[in-house]
C-alpha cells in the first residue's frame, strides 16, 4: 500500500478540548491545552521521522522546545492566545509534513456527520481523504505560447513552442492520488463499491491503490499524448508541491528508460515499525511455499532481510547517546531498490 512519507499530523482527538469556546464568566483553564502539548511532545519524541533534522539543523531540541511551549500555554490568557502560540510554534519547526489541523479538529468538536450518503460517490471520497485543496495550477501553464493538451486528463499537460522547439509541459502538484477525487470517485464506479455499507480498511485500500494505478496511466498518456504533439523535451513543473507518497517513485521511473534505484529507507524504531517488518517477513515466507525454486530463494532471502529490519525496530535508541535515531533498511519502494520486467518469475 501506498504510504504517506515522513508524516506527523498533531490534530488528534485530544485538542478538540483546547477550543472549546470558554465562558465569559469563567476564568481560562490553561489545562486542557497543556495536555495538548505533551501528547505532541511524546510524538516527537518517540515517533517524529526527521527529529534529527529539527535537532541538528534546525536547532531545536525536542525537549527543550516543547518545555518552553508549555511555560508559554501556561501563561497564555485565552484559547485565541494559545492556538496563536501553537502556530508560531508550528512555523519555527517549519517542517511541512508537521501542521495541527484546525479546521479538523472543529469539525471533531461538532456532531459527527454521516461519513457518506447513500449513492453518493463524492461524499465516500472525501470521507476516506481524498480532496484537492492541495492541487494548484504551477507556473508553467503561464509561459508565453502555452497551449494546453487538447485531450483531458488528470494532469495539467500542454506544450510551449519557441526558436523552432516545441516543449512538453507537464504539471505534478503533488505526489498522491489522493489529491485527485475524480480518480477516486471513478474507482468506486468500476468497483462497484456499494454506497449504502460503510467502507472498512480493505475497501480503502482497493480504492485507493487503485487510483494510484489510474493516475500512473493518466502520467503516461500525458506523456504520449505530448510526444505524438511535437514535443521534444520535457518540463515537469513540481512548483509548490508539498510531497505526498512514495508514488514520486513511480512517477521518476515513467520519464526514463533508465534503470532508477531508490533512496534508502529510513524508519523510526519502535512497535509500529516492528510490526511492519514482521508481517512484511510471515507474508514473504507464505508466499515462498509456492513459488518456483528462483523466486522461493529471492522470497526467503528477503524474509531474512525484514526479520533482521525487525531486530532493528525493537532496539530503542536515545539520539543523546549517539545512536542512529531511524533504523534503516531496504529502500523507499521496500525491499527491493531496482527491478528489471524479468527479476521475478511469477506473476
Amino acid at each position: 500500500m501506498i504510504r504517506r512519507i515522513s508524516t506527523l499530523t498533531v490534530a488528534a482527538a485530544a485538542l478538540t478540548l483546547a477550543i472549546a469556546p470558554a465562558r465569559a464568566a469563567e476564568k481560562w483553564d490553561a489545562a486542557p491545552w497543556l495536555a495538548d502539548v505533551e501528547v505532541m511532545h511524546q510524538a516527537f519524541a518517540s515517533k517524529y521521522a526527521n527529529r534529527m533534522w529539527l535537532e541538528e539543523q534546525r536547532g531545536l531540541p525536542v525537549d527543550a522546545l516543547f518545555a518552553l511551549l508549555s511555560r508559554r500555554i501556561a501563561s497564555a490568557g485565552s484559547d485565541a492566545e494559545a492556538r496563536a502560540i501553537l502556530d508560531r510554534v508550528m512555523r519555527q519547526i517549519g517542517d511541512g509534513h508537521v501542521e495541527i489541523d484546525w479546521d479538523r479538529v472543529s469539525a471533531d468538536a461538532a456532531p459527527p456527520a454521516p461519513a457518506s450518503a447513500p449513492g453518493d460517490a463524492v461524499a465516500l471520497c472525501r470521507a476516506i481523504g481524498f480532496s484537492n485543496r492541495h492541487v494548484s495550477r504551477g507556473v508553467a501553464a503561464a509561459l508565453p505560447g502555452y497551449t494546453p493538451l487538447a485531450q483531458k486528463g488528470v494532469l495539467a499537460a500542454g506544450t510551449v513552442e519557441r526558436g523552432g522547439t516545441r516543449t512538453g509541459v507537464i504539471r505534478i502538484p503533488v505526489f498522491e492520488a489522493e489529491a485527485f477525487p475524480a480518480l477516486c470517485e471513478a474507482a468506486v464506479g468500476a468497483q462497484r463499491v456499494p454506497l449504502d455499507k460503510p467502507c472498512d480498511e480493505d475497501c480503502r485500500g482497493e480504492i485507493i491503490g487503485a487510483a494510484y494505478a489510474a493516475l500512473t496511466a493518466d502520467l503516461e498518456q500525458r506523456l504520449r499524448a505530448l510526444r505524438a504533439a511535437g514535443a521534444t523535451r520535457l518540463i515537469v513543473d513540481i512548483t509548490d508541491n508539498g510531497g505526498g507518497s512514495e508514488w514520486a517513485e513511480a512517477a521518476a521511473r515513467t520519464l526514463t528508460a533508465r534503470r532508477l534505484r531508490s533512496e534508502r529507507h529510513g524508519f523510526v524504531r519502535g512497535e509500529h515499525w516492528a510490526k511492519i517488518w514482521g508481517d512484511l517477513a510471515a507474508r514473504l515466507r507464505d508466499w515462498a511455499k509456492t513459488a518456483s525454486p528462483g523466486d522461493r530463494a529471492k522470497l526467503t532471502g528477503w524474509a531474512k532481510q525484514a526479520d533482521a529490519a525487525r531486530q532493528v525496530a525493537m532496539t530503542p535508541c536515545d539520539p543523546t547517546t549517539g545512536c542512529e535515531w531511524l533504523g534503516k533498511a531496504g529502500y523507499a519502494t521496500g525491499l527491493v531498490g531496482d527491478a528489471g520486467p524479468d527479476d521475478i518469475d511469477g506473476p
